[in-house]
C-alpha cells in the first residue's frame, strides 16, 4: 500500500479528496462495493454500526473493476498482513513461526509477553514491561521476568500438551464435556436471536402501518403529529433492538462445535503415533482448537529454559487431564512426566 501510495502521488494523480494519497484512502477503495458495481443505502446508522447485510438496499451502478480482480487484490492484502517476520526456519509450513504468539501471560507483571526476533537466532518470548524502554512509555515499574528462548519454550508446551492429549479415555470425557458446554451456550443464543427477530418484524410492521397512516394524515394537524411521535419511537425502538441482537452473540462459544471436536480426536489420535512427526502447522492448530492460553513466571524450582528457570502454568477450555497444566519442577516425584510436574486439575 505505501509503495501504490508513493507511486500515484509522483505521478501527480490526485486522491479522490484533492489531497495526496495515503494507504487507509487504499484499503477504503478496496472495500467500496462501488466501484464492483454495487451502491449500498441503509449500511449503518448514524453511530457507523454497520447493519445486517439483509437489510442493505443495493443499487446496480456501472462496474470500474471485476469482482475477480476485487477478491484478488483483498486477498493479496490479507497475505502480506499475515507474513512472517523476523525468525527463519529452515522448514517453516506455518503463517506464523512463532507457535505461541498472542497465547502467553506475564506471571508476574500479568502483562503480555510478545515475540521478539533476532539476528543470528530463533527469537525469544518477552514481557514488554521487562523491557526498560517499554516500561518508560507504558508507565509501568520494570518486569523481572526474563527474555526466554523462542524454541525452548515451545518444546515444553508442546510435550506436556502433547502428554495430555495421549490419554484417549481423559480426551474423550472432555470433549463429550466441551461438545455439551458449545450446544448449551449455542442454543441459549439461538433462542434469544429469535425472540429479538420477532419483535424487530413486529416493530417493522407497526412502523409502516404507522407510516401509511401518517400519509393519510393532514400534515402537521394533530393526528399528524401523534403518528410522527409514535413513528420517531418505533424507529428508536428498532434500532434498540437491532443493537442487541448486534451484541447477543458472544465473540466466542465456551467448548468446541462438532467440526472442532472431530478435528481435535482425529489429531490427537494421529499423533499417538508419534509427537515428533507433527509439523509447526498442526501444532498451532491443536493449540488453536484448544483455546491454549499459558503464564509464564520466574521460578528458582522451575524447569530450565535457556540460562533462566521457569513456572509455565496453562490451560484449555478442553477439559484434559492436564487442562490446568503446571510445568514447574525438574525433581523425580509421584505425578511428573518426564520431568515435568502437572498441577492437579482444579475443580
Amino acid at each position: 500500500m505505501n509503495v501504490i501510495a508513493a507511486q500515484l502521488n509522483a505521478e501527480g494523480i490526485p486522491s479522490p479528496n484533492g489531497s495526496y494519497w495515503v494507504p487507509t484512502m487504499l484499503r477504503k477503495l478496496m472495500s467500496n462495493l462501488c466501484y464492483v458495481g454495487t451502491m449500498t443505502y441503509g449500511r449503518g446508522d448514524r453511530q457507523h454500526r454497520e447493519h445486517d447485510k439483509s437489510l442493505w438496499i443495493l443499487i446496480p451502478v456501472p462496474a470500474l473493476v471485476t469482482p475477480a480482480e476485487s477478491d484478488a487484490a483483498s486477498a493479496s492484502v490479507a497475505a502480506r498482513q499475515k507474513g512472517p517476520r523476523g525468525r527463519r526456519l529452515a522448514s517453516l509450513d506455518t503463517g506464523d513461526p512463532f507457535l505461541l504468539r498472542g497465547m502467553l501471560t506475564c506471571g508476574h507483571c500479568q502483562g503480555a509477553i510478545a515475540v521478539l526476533p533476532r539476528r543470528g537466532t530463533t527469537g525469544a518470548y518477552q514481557c514488554l514491561r521487562g523491557i526498560p524502554s517499554r516500561a518508560r512509555v507504558l508507565g509501568k515499574p520494570l518486569c523481572e521476568c526474563p527474555a526466554l528462548p523462542a524454541q525452548v519454550v515451545e518444546a515444553l508446551v508442546w510435550k506436556s500438551v502433547g502428554d495430555a492429549l495421549m490419554n484417549p479415555a481423559m480426551l474423550d470425557t472432555g470433549l463429550q464435556t466441551s461438545r455439551e458446554q458449545y450446544d448449551q451456550a449455542y442454543a441459549r443464543w439461538t433462542a434469544t436471536r429469535k425472540t429479538l427477530d420477532r419483535q424487530i418484524a413486529r416493530q417493522r410492521r407497526a412502523l409502516k402501518d404507522l407510516v401509511v397512516n401518517q400519509v393519510a394524515a393532514k400534515r402537521g394537524g394533530p393526528t399528524w403529529q401523534a403518528l410522527d411521535q409514535a413513528i420517531r419511537e418505533a424507529d428508536a425502538t428498532i434500532t434498540q433492538l437491532e443493537q442487541e441482537r448486534s451484541t447477543s452473540a458472544p465473540r466466542a462459544f465456551p467448548g468446541l462445535n462438532p467440526d472442532q471436536a472431530i478435528a481435535l480426536e482425529t489429531f490427537a489420535r494421529e499423533i499417538r503415533r508419534g509427537l515428533a512427526a507433527v509439523t509447526a502447522s498442526e501444532q498451532q492448530e491443536v493449540l488453536r482448537l484448544l483455546g491454549f492460553r499459558a503464564v509464564l513466571s520466574s521460578d528458582p524450582q522451575g524447569v530450565a529454559c535457556g540460562r533462566h528457570t521457569v513456572r509455565i502454568e496453562w490451560e484449555s477450555r478442553v477439559p484434559l487431564p492436564g487442562a490446568r497444566c503446571c510445568i514447574r519442577s525438574t525433581a523425580s516425584s509421584s505425578g511428573t512426566l518426564n520431568g515435568h510436574r502437572r498441577a492437579i486439575p482444579r475443580g
